[in-house]
């Protein structure tokens, strides 16, 4: 399993918490195994909303600064195809029939619960998403 240290944007690299420009370059990601073994204890900080998608395709979980304290984080649900064997799909396809379930992000909640998730403009707009360990 890949882990992301860190992810280069454009001309931008975060490494850790760490930011230094670089030009010209697009997207890469970092294997741990190759750089400094800290670096797995160190969770990437001050994201945009696009970098906290490219972790979550990378099946790491992400929160905004604010949520952290709550146990609240994102994750991405990957898709898949299965045979409906239970409602409420059993109202809706015979049994048996194979259907696919796309891929989708959802919140783990302050009380534990699982729910499916949709970004805000705010969410959208600020910088201040986390990766979560």
């Amino acid at each position: 399993d890949d882990q992301v240290v860190g992810v280069i944007f454009g001309d931008l690299e975060y490494l850790g918490s760490n930011l230094t420009n670089k030009k010209n370059l697009s997207c890469v990601f970092i294997n741990l195994e190759a750089v400094d073994k800290s670096y797995k204890e160190v969770p990437l900080e001050n994201l945009s909303f696009g970098e906290a998608v490219v972790l979550l395709k990378f099946n790491h979980k992400v929160c905004r600064v604010g949520w952290n304290g709550k146990n609240m984080f994102l994750f991405l649900v990957p898709g898949s195809r299965f045979k409906v064997n239970r409602p409420p799909l059993l109202g809706i396809y015979p049994e048996g029939t194979e259907i696919s379930y796309h891929a989708h992000i959802d919140m783990k909640t302050a009380q534990g619960d699982i729910t499916p998730w949709l970004p805000s403009q705010a969410d959208i707009l600020t910088n201040d998403w986390m990766e979560v360990k």
